[in-house]
């Protein structure tokens, strides 16, 4: 009989362990999922969603530096479509030139809207300045996913 009284409350012991796991367990659950969303809110007010980013261009607020990168990236990105044109039709460009629209994108303070494209167009300017050694097709790719990306600076493709 002693017995039973002992492996009775060894199981009641349990019962209670288990209720103390279990609600300890839901509530990390619960604190981790609201946790989570709020991380989610976060990161809507902070950065939009990709698709917005896309669309961009003339729709960007104006604010402080935003009109002044629009026009560093339109004139340089005119000599550098230029430039990539020249490398692809196999004839040499000025090294002043491609290192100075390097050198331009390089300098140029990035509006948080324009971060993604602008690390494109830095790869693509340093890509022309190997010159006659820049890999033309990588070169070609890359300004077209820049314009995919971004179409509407696709119309400095063409002035």
């Amino acid at each position: 009989m002693p017995k039973t009284k002992s492996i009775q409350k060894q199981k009641r012991y349990l019962k209670i362990g288990f209720v103390f796991v279990f609600a300890l367990s839901f509530g990390a659950v619960l604190f981790e999922r609201s946790r989570v969303d709020q991380e989610a809110l976060l990161l809507q007010e902070k950065r939009p969603l990709p698709l917005t980013e896309y669309v961009k261009g003339e729709s960007v607020e104006r604010g402080s530096g935003i009109e002044d990168y629009q026009a560093i990236v339109s004139i340089n990105l005119l000599q550098l479509n230029q430039a990539i044109d020249a490398l692809i039709a196999g004839k040499d460009v000025s090294s002043y030139s491609v290192n100075e629209i390097y050198q331009n994108f390089f300098d140029a303070p990035i509006p948080s809207p324009y971060r993604s494209m602008h690390l494109a167009l830095i790869v693509l300017s340093k890509e022309t300045t190997k010159k006659s050694e820049a890999d033309t097709e990588f070169l070609s790719l890359e300004r077209e996913k820049l314009y995919l990306a971004y179409p509407w600076l696709a119309h400095t493709k063409n002035q």
